[in-house]
């Protein structure tokens, strides 16, 4: 796993138990109970969580549209080798989805917003995810278009072709380190010498 993956996911666990700890500590002194405005600060919680994760939601949205109007349409349309993943992570997050809805028909008897916000952050991941994985992806002259991402050509240090694989290997800033990952598309066989004539003059 890069390092920068695996420091998102130890961030995304120590949030959770965060959280979690959290939580329990409201609820060990009692203050799980207390109301403002008529709802419960645990309830508060879970909406303030809630509406900011529709407002990034909202915000990814306008950077993808913001990126097409900056960079412009494709030229040529790729498919990434490896879009499967974000397909698979998509299908897993409705599986929960499912799962969390079953639950809460059969054993909620009444309704608590705390009960409702799990399914509610879990769609919301769900339209984050369509969105991407709607997207097109490919090269133009300004960039390289990588799920609802523009990533810029001197991004780009080095490719190969494989048969019909073009495998382009990427440079990015994480954490302050710099860290270089691959990126491989299945080639468009009838446009291959142009493609590789743009990416050429681009990244030489």
């Amino acid at each position: 796993m890069k390092r920068s993956k695996t420091i998102i996911l130890i961030g995304a666990i120590l949030v959770g138990i965060i959280t979690g700890v959290f939580v329990y500590y409201l609820e060990t002194k009692g203050l799980v109970t207390l109301k403002f405005r008529g709802i419960e600060f645990i309830d508060w919680i879970f909406i303030i969580t809630s509406i900011a994760m529709t407002i990034i939601v909202i915000i990814d949205y306008i950077l993808i549209k913001r990126y097409k109007n900056k960079f412009g349409k494709l030229k040529y349309i790729l498919l990434r080798q490896n879009r499967k993943k974000q397909v698979y992570g998509l299908r897993f997050l409705i599986a929960i989805f499912i799962f969390q809805l079953i639950i809460i028909i059969l054993f909620s008897d009444e309704f608590k917003f705390m009960y409702i916000a799990p399914l509610f952050l879990i769609g919301n991941e769900i339209i984050m995810f369509s969105i991407h994985n709607n997207e097109k992806e490919g090269i133009n002259e300004n960039c390289i278009y990588s799920w609802g991402n523009a990533i810029k050509w001197d991004k780009v240090k080095s490719y190969n072709i494989n048969e019909n694989i073009l495998c382009l290997e990427l440079e990015k800033k994480m954490f302050g380190k710099i860290e270089r990952y691959k990126m491989p598309f299945k080639l468009d066989m009838e446009n291959k010498d142009d493609i590789v004539k743009l990416i050429d003059m681009k990244i030489n």
